[in-house]
């Protein structure tokens, strides 16, 4: 505990610009950069996210390696249900998915692909589009 609150306690920021030096500002938040501790601190803030998309998938249907065309839509839309799931816990989380820098691919058989029929997902910050191309 110690290792962590001595991280955390008398930190300043100070900015160079213009040739000029901005007042010392104490930091309230945030963890050095390049410090392990912000690793972890991250894994454990976002270990419960797995929980999250494990809810979607069965242990006897996540392993699946090929999906017959007639399951297409079926998967699309769990696959859509799941990225949703995912947005709300990110935003009850104060992060954000941002739509412009994400892409969801689907990598199926030309069949698979003719049947589904979803082309995006809308979350809390925009619309997501499925590619069959990269």
């Amino acid at each position: 505990m110690a290792l962590i609150i001595s991280q955390h306690s008398g930190r300043t920021h100070q900015i160079f610009l213009l040739g000029q030096l901005s007042e010392v500002c104490n930091l309230l938040f945030g963890v050095p950069q390049g410090s392990v501790l912000g690793l972890l601190l991250f894994l454990l803030y976002v270990a419960e996210l797995a929980e999250v998309i494990a809810a979607h998938f069965y242990a006897d249907n996540s392993q699946r390696t090929g999906i017959p065309a007639a399951d297409a839509t079926y998967a699309a839309r769990r696959l859509c249900a799941c990225i949703v799931s995912i947005d709300s816990w990110i935003t009850s989380h104060c992060l954000k998915i941002n739509p412009d820098n994400t892409r969801l691919l689907w990598i199926w058989t030309r069949a698979q692909l003719a049947k589904v029929t979803v082309n995006d997902v809308a979350l809390s910050t925009g619309s997501l589009g499925f590619s069959s191309v990269m």
